[in-house]
């Protein structure tokens, strides 16, 4: 594990150094200063006292003259990056006695140190500027300890190998010739890699020494080293585990704050009495264990890996490229790095990555990667757009409005569709604009020139409660292209897509593919403001960009009135700041502190027992889940509620293919649906996972992966559909579709308000009275009451929040804790490029080649100049010493 802790007191950091905090005696080695800087600085070796006080002090050790320009009491000190080993390794060491594991270690840190460092930068701020310029050298302090902290059961640590490298503020600007504070944001940002890149090579050196690796999940251990063992020791953990529980923490960065606040004194224990205590805790079967995988290694008889460096990177692409078009460089090989830990290092991942067909380039700061495959994918859509212009007979150019109350726009979109002659037709319209209405009028003038049409849309929500209203044959795309008679019947017609803003680029790619066949046309309507597809994309918005269509747009909104209207038509149109602005001066914007759920939970009871709809979106399903539970309560004391039964729950995994195919990825306890058939399962069948070794990872393809959990119903709830599935009579229940729930049948299964019966084992269930933007897009109430606190800001978007709030006809009530960290937190746009788009930020190829070689040049340049500055650097220090 890596942790980055930012140190802003003097003092505090001077703490690393002393050795007074919870460590003990023998239980950590000499600090060893490392780093280009601490060259530059004329540090060395082992770390004195008097040296780091100074940097402490932003002083340079050796003149005493101030570092750099800024020395105030809240300045950063230094940046603390903690490296933990696995338990099994740190018990190896001190248990089993390998003295080499140290060593192997110590390497890891290092040369993970020496890869963050050319990365290093500095703020750039002369002449106006307002960049940040790579200096590609820092100083630290390593300090390696071999103890966690005290438990609280007898005031003793366990066994815990880490290293605390303290990265001090500091780094020479050669541009500037002088020290300056570091940025450490981007490194910050890349934490993710920098953690995998330290145990791939942790792990290989173990692996070299003859250990066994075995991956456990996301995480990894020395195989024949056994999940009990590691829990006996790993105390402090479990208590920390305890309290955040308790205290309802998810987020690891609270849990690691966690930690720190609730930690116990030092112990004055010696580290030879904390080995003899620590093996007076093991049982004779667990020093066996020990020391059997010990002798396994010396032997060479551990079990090695049968994966390559290929594999890794192949997995990593198809994990990553399944949901994303364009990835950070250091996420595609963060990921290849954990599926290939104990065999794959870093060095040599990218030029694998490059072979597999991997295209990167420098966006906005940031190294990101494509692949040749998802390009190809894009290019193709195009082109079948592209060619398609021009090629058809307009279906009615002269069509006579049945509906000529439409508005000018919806009556311009219908004629742009109807008088069209390109394949693939466009056409925008924002949320609440009456988009189904001119879909109406279109669709009756296409079947009445006599071409059979498909409506369809992304979602089952959309496609089969939205659109059957109006067109009883509506489906979704998905069930549209696993259906050949459904695609035969289109021949010559018109696939009408609506929604399509959530179309992934591969579903698309298949829509288009049938046009073909079918010689169809294609309609795409939707929104490329509100969310977009959760699979590879943004489909509709690279063909806006890049097709050379005309697109009709739909502007005026008829959901809502008056203020109400004029809000979401600055969301729609990308002005977040004035719409928020126009919610806060309706009063329609309430902060709120710790009674904030029990506000929404009674203005949703209003609401309702005014006979309206109404929806709570939160960004999160845990502030959706802590809502529910308010409101809930409220309705059980208003006697709305009555008797309540257990069911059992299936939780979506949202697992990647890649991933479902990865028998690493199952640990025993999940549930796998098959959505297709295949040999020996039929779709709907279900399969409990009891050994990862059975799951059949084969067919990854036709099955879903979900986790148990418990759901309890009352009598009045209202639930939802999580996914699709069928009644106990056999018609279909759509995903998405809410219900109310008015009784238990006799066997258990629960009545509804339609008459359905649903199954009790059905599973695909939760409570209905909150939702994500996400899942609420397509829906419409009388009220949307928004949870929107500062722990939902993660997933707080421009798109998100323009989602949220146009659900309702009447009013939108946002409730969160901090108005203005909300209003900042929904300007962020949800940024999703395009391979298309990426490849037109490279440019040329002969010209990144040049660009290549000048930043290659550039490199040696400041290579060279490092030499020159430190040789410069230690003549003047002989000289002052002489």
């Amino acid at each position: 594990m890596l942790r980055i802790v930012q140190q802003s007191h003097a003092n505090a950091a001077k703490g690393y150094y002393a050795q007074s905090d919870y460590y003990v005696d023998g239980a950590e080695l000499p600090g060893a200063w490392g780093g280009r800087g601490a060259a530059l600085l004329g540090l060395s070796g082992e770390v004195q006292r008097e040296d780091f006080h100074a940097l402490c002090d932003n002083h340079d050790p050796r003149s005493g003259r101030q570092l750099t320009a800024r020395t105030k009491s809240e300045r950063t000190v230094l940046y603390d990056w903690s490296f933990d080993v696995p338990k099994a390794v740190s018990l190896l060491y001190e248990l089993g006695g390998d003295e080499r594991i140290l060593d192997v270690f110590r390497g890891a840190v290092q040369d993970t140190m020496n890869e963050i460092e050319p990365e290093t930068q500095t703020r750039v701020r002369k002449g106006g500027a307002a960049e940040d310029r790579t200096t590609g050298n820092m100083a630290w302090a390593m300090f390696v300890h071999r103890t966690s902290r005290p438990s609280k059961e007898d005031l003793k640590p366990d066994p815990q190998l880490h290293a605390h490298v303290t990265v001090f503020n500091a780094t020479w600007d050669r541009d500037e010739g002088r020290w300056k504070a570091t940025q450490h944001r981007d490194l910050k940002r890349d934490a993710p890699y920098w953690q995998e890149a330290f145990h791939a090579r942790l792990a290989a050196g173990l692996g070299d020494l003859g250990y066994g690796i075995e991956r456990r999940g996301k995480d990894w251990s020395i195989a024949g080293i056994s999940p009990t063992l590691e829990k006996k020791f790993s105390r402090r953990r479990t208590e920390i585990d305890a309290l955040a529980e308790k205290l309802g923490m998810t987020d690891p960065a609270q849990r690691a704050t966690l930690g720190a606040t609730s930690r116990l004194n030092k112990v004055d224990d010696g580290i030879e009495s904390l080995r003899s205590y620590w093996r007076g805790r093991l049982d004779g079967k667990e020093q066996a264990e020990l020391d059997g995988v010990r002798k396994a290694a010396e032997g060479g008889l551990a079990p090695s890996r049968a994966v390559s460096v290929e594999d890794a990177v192949r997995y990593s692409m198809a994990h990553h490229f399944e949901r994303d078009a364009v990835v950070p460089e250091k996420r595609l090989l963060a990921e290849a790095l954990r599926y290939g830990i104990g065999v794959v290092r870093p060095e040599g991942l990218r030029a694998e990555a490059e072979r597999q067909g991997a295209l990167t380039t420098t966006l906005d700061g940031q190294r990101v990667t494509t692949s040749r495959a998802v390009l190809a994918e894009e290019q193709k859509l195009l082109s079948f757009a592209r060619d398609g212009r021009g090629t058809c007979v307009p279906i009615a150019a002269n069509h006579r409005l049945r509906r000529d109350w439409l508005s000018a726009e919806q009556q311009g979109a219908v004629r742009h569709v109807l008088g069209s002659s390109d394949r693939v037709v466009l056409a925008r319209g924002v949320a609440g604009a009456g988009k189904t209405t001119l879909i109406q009028e279109a669709v009756e003038e296409i079947r009445a020139a006599g071409l059979p049409v498909a409506v369809l849309a992304p979602t089952a929500l959309a496609a089969r409660d939205v659109l059957r209203e109006h067109f009883a044959e509506s489906d979704t795309v998905a069930a549209f292209l696993t259906d050949e008679k459904a695609q035969a019947r289109m021949r010559g017609g018109v696939i009408w897509v609506d929604e399509a803003g959530l179309l992934g680029v591969h579903d698309l790619a298949q829509v288009f593919e049938v046009a073909r066949e079918q010689d169809a046309r294609v309609v795409l309507m939707g929104d490329t403001r509100q969310h977009r597809s959760v699979a590879r994309g943004p489909a509709l918005s690279l063909l806006e960009s890049h097709a050379g269509l005309p697109v009709a747009e739909v502007k005026d909104i008829r959901r809502q009135k008056a203020a109400y209207k004029q809000a979401v038509e600055h969301l729609a149109a990308g002005r977040t700041e004035d719409g928020f602005a126009a919610l806060d001066v309706l009063g329609w914007v309430r902060e709120a502190g710790e009674d904030r759920n029990a506000t929404i939970a009674t203005d949703y009871m209003v609401a309702t027992g005014g006979g309206q709809t109404a929806l709570v979106v939160a960004p999160t399903h845990k502030e959706g889940e802590a809502v529910t539970a308010a409101i809930r309560e409220r309705r059980k004391a208003a006697g709305q509620l009555g008797e309540e039964r257990a069911f059992n729950r299936l939780v979506p995994l949202n697992l990647t293919e890649a991933e479902r195919a990865d028998r690493h990825a199952y640990r025993g306890g999940e549930v796998l649906q098959f959505v297709r058939g295949a040999k020996g399962h039929v779709a709907g069948s279900r399969l409990a996972v009891t050994e990862p070794e059975a799951v059949p990872v084969s067919l990854a393809g036709r099955f879903q992966a979900y986790r148990r959990a418990e759901l309890k119903v009352a009598v009045g709830d209202v639930i939802r559909l999580t996914a699709g599935g069928k009644a106990s009579d056999g018609s279909r229940l759509s995903n998405g579709t809410t219900f109310t729930v008015t009784g238990f049948t006799a066997t258990g299964d629960l009545q509804l308000d339609t008459g359905k019966i649903l199954p009790a084992g059905f599973g695909h269930l939760a409570h209905g009275y909150a939702s994500t933007s996400h899942a609420s897009q397509g829906r419409t109430v009388d009220r949307v009451l928004i949870a929107q606190p500062a722990d939902t800001f993660v997933a707080s978007t421009r798109e998100q929040f323009y989602v949220s709030v146009s659900r309702a006809r009447r009013l939108a009530t946002i409730y969160t804790d901090d108005k203005n960290a909300l209003r900042e937190a929904v300007q962020r746009a949800e940024c999703r490029v395009s391979a298309t788009d990426l490849i037109a930020f490279r440019g040329p190829k002969q010209l990144n080649r040049r660009v290549t070689f000048l930043q290659r040049l550039a490199s040696l340049a400041r290579a060279r100049q490092f030499e020159a500055e430190l040789a410069h650097a230690r003549d003047e220090r002989t000289g002052r010493g002489g």
